[in-house]
């Protein structure tokens, strides 16, 4: 998928090729988002982010449901163990030492054939 700012010419002409039936409208929806936080990061956790009461999280908290024995996964290179709002649920923190074995999957070793720079997240 490409994103193309243009008028009505540019679009009919994009119509005409092969994928012109894929065309379609982008509406730009700007959502209210609370101010942002400050660079400093505070390392404790005071209140439930508003994301979090978005779906109604504390609702559903206040019915018992917690997430007790349920473990999460995911894949994304942007999740922070340590964070002061995961740490003390991430399973492989024991209140002073990490031990990631099966707790953290690294898939990243190396360069591959589709990668020509360096990992900013490094490897391993």
């Amino acid at each position: 998928m490409i994103w193309v700012r243009g008028d009505l010419p540019v679009i009919q002409l994009l119509a005409k090729g092969r994928n012109g039936p894929h065309c379609c409208e982008f509406r730009k929806r700007v959502p209210d988002l609370p101010p942002s936080p400050s660079p400093k990061i505070s390392q404790m956790v005071n209140s439930v982010e508003w994301n979090i009461s978005q779906v109604h999280a504390p609702n559903v908290w206040a019915l018992g449901y917690t997430g007790q024995c349920v473990v999460v996964g995911g894949q994304d290179t942007g999740y922070q163990w340590d964070h002061p709002a995961l740490i003390n649920h991430y399973r492989g923190w024991d209140g002073t030492n990490a031990n990631h074995n099966y707790n953290w999957h690294d898939a990243i070793h190396g360069l591959d054939s589709h990668n020509t720079g360096d990992n900013p997240c490094g490897y391993n």
